[in-house]
Formats: structure tokens, sequence, C-alpha cells
């Protein structure tokens, strides 16, 4: 409900800065500003391709040498299910940054890299854009102990024979 409430909010506000960018002259004093980076992805699981809804989000932009992080989930239902969508200031993230997003879900994982790029600039709104989606896949340290147990059981019944 919160994810889908602060969709609606950043929609609405999107629409209000739409709004305003048709309005600004030069000096004009009712002009405010949209300075606003936009992180956006689908999280799905490797092996169907399926949307992964509620799957916790890390995304980190790397601005100037400083890691600025946002906490998401993606979304449960409808069209948009597992989607994030994360907003930065420009102030910590602009075109040309580099955007690293972790998410899991159980035990799965997935990490992707991306590129902020320039999507729209005009006089008073600025809207720069990632689109990095993520792949789940098992997590390789689960496997790798798998593959260590498994083995360690072998090892044991082939120098048990040998005896």
């Amino acid at each position: 409900m919160k994810t889908r409430l602060s969709l609606v909010t950043v929609s609405i506000m999107l629409v209000l800065a739409l709004g305003l960018v048709a309005a600004c002259n030069d000096g004009d004093y009712k002009c405010i500003p949209f300075k606003e980076t936009l992180i956006k992805g689908e999280v799905t699981y490797a092996d169907s391709g399926d949307e992964a809804a509620r799957a916790f989000v890390e995304v980190t932009c790397i601005h100037d040498g400083t890691e600025y992080t946002r906490m998401t989930k993606t979304l449960k239902y409808g069209v948009w299910k597992g989607w994030y969508f994360v907003y930065f200031p420009q102030t910590q993230c602009v075109a040309g940054d580099e955007v690293i997003v972790r998410a899991t879900k159980g035990d799965l994982v997935g990490e992707v890299k991306g590129i902020v790029e320039d999507y729209i600039t005009q006089k008073c709104f600025d809207l720069d854009l990632a689109r990095v989606d993520v792949p789940l896949v098992p997590e390789f340290g689960t496997i790798i102990a798998m593959f260590t147990a498994l083995s360690a059981l072998g090892i044991f019944f082939i120098v048990g024979r040998s005896n």
C-alpha cells in the first residue's frame, strides 16, 4: 500500500512538474525547477523470466566518488508487478554516474550495473534516467556449500572403501 501511495505521489509530482515546464519563462519567479534522477527496472526470476514481486532492492548511485543508496521493494500487483522505482536528487545522482542495483528474494540474489542517461532537459524540468533490470539467481554461497558437503561425503566413502 505504501509503495502504491508513493508511486501515485511521484506520478502527481511529475504531472505538476510538466505543467510548470510550459509556464516557465526566463526570470519567472513562478518557475520551480524539477531536477531528479529516476532509477527504474524490473526484477525477474532468471530461470523462468517471471516477475519477482516484493523483492528487496538496494540502489546505489556513485556520484563524484560518493555512494548514495536507496532501498525499496518491487511492486506486488498489476501491470508493474516486479518493477521498482527510486528517485535521487541530482545533487546525488546525474547523467554519467554509475548505478549498482542489488535485488534479493529469499535465497535468490542479483546484481547489475548501469549508467544514468540524460532523459529530458528543459528550462524548469530536468530528468535523468537509468533502467536497470535484475535477474535473480541462486546465491553462489549456497551452491558452493552444497558442493563442498557432497564432495566431503564422497571422499569419506572413497577413503572408507580403500581401507
